[in-house]
């Protein structure tokens, strides 16, 4: 690999290569250059027709990513769950935290976890308090080539700075909610490749091409699940106080 770019590829083995070939390469595995190369062929790839990669537009690993989580109740928690296995350094805000998740660390500010992530998701309610609160300072801060996720409510981004970044190809971004729902026709953000738009969809279930559907949605067997629990006298789950209502959307 040179400078992002593959110049040659290895196709397999050459014919005539024998099992003891390749066991005296494994053999000496860590001895070094174990010589399994001159055992293929390589072919040389005609500049710009070849396995290009480019660092501003593709990913990378999560190992190690520092993530910065913009609100982490139900919806931020489960979150953490699905990302934790994959080992990266995980910061929150959120001042109504009571407990924070195994693995994360939490920080006292929005600036604080915008200077130290690489890449943000965005979990927080809309209310007064957290509509447009990611400003165009906190983007500012982000790196070049960070990322911010929104699978929460367009509002809490400034949309007008946001897409003035990803215009600018500095940031990248995974929005599944944007405002007006449905942006204008042939809007510049539906051609950007730094900018995977989700339509307020992310949750949808498999195609099922018209059939009827084979399953109940998570949102049902919860509810089931609380009736049978109010029916038992055992202790709901969700439940939403009043002052849980109004930080949420």
């Amino acid at each position: 690999q040179l400078d992002n770019n593959f110049p040659y590829t290895f196709m397999g083995l050459e014919p005539g290569t024998t099992k003891d070939d390749v066991r005296r390469c494994l053999e000496n595995w860590s001895r070094g250059d174990n010589g399994i190369l001159n055992l293929s062929k390589a072919y040389r790839l005609q500049v710009g027709t070849g396995w290009q990669i480019d660092p501003g537009s593709t990913g990378g690993t999560l190992n190690g990513l520092n993530v910065g989580i913009y609100g982490c109740g139900v919806i931020g928690r489960a979150f953490v769950d699905v990302i934790c296995p994959f080992r990266p350094v995980l910061r929150i805000f959120d001042p109504f935290l009571t407990e924070t998740p195994a693995g994360c660390t939490r920080v006292a500010s929005q600036p604080e976890l915008f200077d130290v992530s690489q890449a943000v998701v965005v979990y927080v309610g809309l209310n007064p308090d957290t509509r447009g609160s990611v400003t165009a300072d906190l983007l500012r801060r982000l790196l070049r080539h960070g990322i911010i996720i929104n699978t929460a409510r367009a509002g809490v981004i400034d949309q007008e700075a946001l897409f003035t970044e990803l215009a600018s190809g500095r940031l990248r971004a995974g929005l599944d909610v944007v405002e007006p729902d449905t942006l204008p026709e042939r809007h510049p953000a539906q051609a950007w490749e730094n900018c995977l738009l989700t339509a307020d969809q992310i949750g949808r279930d498999w195609p099922d091409d018209g059939l009827p559907p084979t399953r109940l949605d998570e949102m049902h067997r919860i509810c089931l699940d609380n009736l049978r629990r109010f029916a038992a006298g055992q202790p709901l789950r969700f439940l939403v106080d009043p002052v849980t209502f109004r930080r949420q959307t």
